[in-house]
């Protein structure tokens, strides 16, 4: 009798599972998929009712539950960057801070028919005054606000260095939301679906990524999440989802990859999910990142092995990492709100400094979201929430402190004089929405003198 009863429950289970397994599959809402739960209950022992109408109460919540995730940007207040300094900006600010930013808050929208306005994308080259991002027919100044329904689908370039007005590139389509990553000198641009171009000449060619997407039955989804360049331009790391078929389990993973002959030169982990953070090292033998315990690794750039860990690790998510064009200086930072950035000695890995909270100019809440060494590697930039400070890399001493609001990226010029922070495109919050593309400012740091752009309007 036991035996028999077990052998009941066992098919029971059994053709439960593959009832459930196929409700899971089908896409919902859907009458196919009710017809499988219907079947399910007739083709069960009736013990085994219960648990599957749990399956059809968790398949509602979770519905219920992705509803309100797209209403909650409706009802929450949205927040906007304007691109204008405000006037009490304009006269306010410390001695080395002589104007400063209005707030720049990242706003959200569900998909809808405003999803256009998050499509405005920009990407700045790593060394070279090279900001491009995409945007109407006609070319469009730094900082300039435009309409969020306006057509927004040409390449423009800038040459922040010389002039605040882009170049657009002739026929050329630049899809927002496709991720994408620009060469160090800003000469050429690969888009996660391979496609390279060449910005000068406008010429296109063609590498093998694995593809930018992948699919399951009618969905599709994002395969390459992130693209970055080696400072000499003959590696690509991405950030890359793989699928597994045989199970349909996926896994993320950092891959490194020949440019532009796209071979697999390895993979591993990545520091953070659903983020690309790492660094490659001037000669491109190493690669600085962190692992899943967020401690500062070293990779060996051909095979992916960790082969040095630092102290300490760091006490939250990795947000920026860098190495000092001579190699000499390696520096992390970290989301904190108490100024969580390291700086070592590339070499004998150890720790030279971190700065001490109270001695710095501004709080720094959330942490430096952007390093970058001076090409003279006498000095270290570090990009927070409210301005950049400038510190002595090899002792942390804060030297100034230049305001702006959330810099995307940070550009030196060659002599070390001057340095550019370029902010992050936006979108206002009232209607109709607006679009803002981003700005850069420039300054003689030591005085925080401002620079303007050659034909910059006053």
């Amino acid at each position: 009798m036991t035996d028999t009863a077990t052998s009941d429950d066992a098919d029971a289970d059994a053709r439960l599972d593959r009832a459930i397994i196929a409700i899971t599959r089908t896409p919902a809402p859907s009458a196919a998929r009710d017809r499988a739960i219907s079947a399910a209950l007739a083709t069960t022992q009736p013990r085994l009712v219960v648990r599957l109408r749990l399956v059809r109460l968790a398949l509602a919540a979770s519905l219920l539950l992705a509803a309100t995730l797209l209403l909650l940007p409706h009802l929450a207040p949205q927040h906007r960057r304007p691109s204008a300094l405000s006037p009490s900006a304009k006269q306010g600010g410390a001695a080395n801070a002589p104007y400063t930013i209005s707030a720049d808050m990242e706003p959200s929208f569900p998909p809808s028919a405003e999803k256009a306005v998050l499509t405005l994308r920009s990407l700045a080259a790593a060394a070279a005054p090279v900001l491009i991002a995409n945007g109407p027919a006609d070319p469009v100044r730094l900082g300039q606000t435009l309409p969020a329904a306006a057509r927004a689908d040409r390449l423009h370039i800038w040459d922040y260095s010389r002039s605040a007005t882009s170049r657009v590139v002739p026929d050329f389509e630049f899809p927002g939301d496709l991720p994408a990553a620009l060469s160090p000198d800003g000469a050429t641009l690969v888009f996660a679906d391979g496609t390279i171009l060449t910005l000068a000449t406008g010429q296109r060619d063609k590498i093998d990524l694995g593809g930018a997407t992948y699919q399951i039955g009618p969905a599709t989804y994002t395969r390459i999440g992130d693209l970055q360049f080696s400072p000499d331009a003959s590696r690509l790391a991405l950030l890359v989802t793989l699928r597994d078929p045989a199970d349909q389990t996926t896994r993320e993973v950092v891959q490194i990859r020949s440019f532009p002959a796209g071979r697999v030169v390895c993979e591993f982990l990545p520091a953070e999910p659903y983020a690309l953070r790492l660094a490659f090292s001037p000669d491109g033998k190493q690669i600085a990142t962190a692992d899943r315990d967020r401690r500062p690794v070293l990779r060996d750039a051909a095979t992916g092995q960790v082969v040095q860990q630092l102290d300490p690790p760091l006490p939250a998510q990795i947000l920026s990492i860098a190495f000092s064009p001579d190699g000499r200086y390696l520096a992390a930072a970290a989301r904190d709100d108490a100024a969580a950035l390291f700086v070592w000695d590339a070499t004998t890995r150890n720790l030279l400094w971190r700065p001490d909270p109270t001695r710095l100019p501004r709080p720094v809440p959330g942490g430096f979201a952007l390093l970058r060494f001076s090409p003279d590697n006498q000095h270290l930039a570090a990009a927070g929430p409210d301005g950049v400070t400038v510190f002595t890399a090899a002792t942390g001493q804060p030297l100034a402190h230049l305001r702006t609001s959330h810099a995307r990226h940070l550009h030196w010029t060659a002599d070390g004089q001057s340095l550019t922070a370029v902010t992050s495109p936006a979108v206002t919050d009232d209607r109709p929405r607006r679009q803002v593309y981003p700005e850069a400012h420039r300054w003689s740091w030591r005085t925080a003198a401002r620079i303007e752009t050659p034909d910059a309007q006053p």
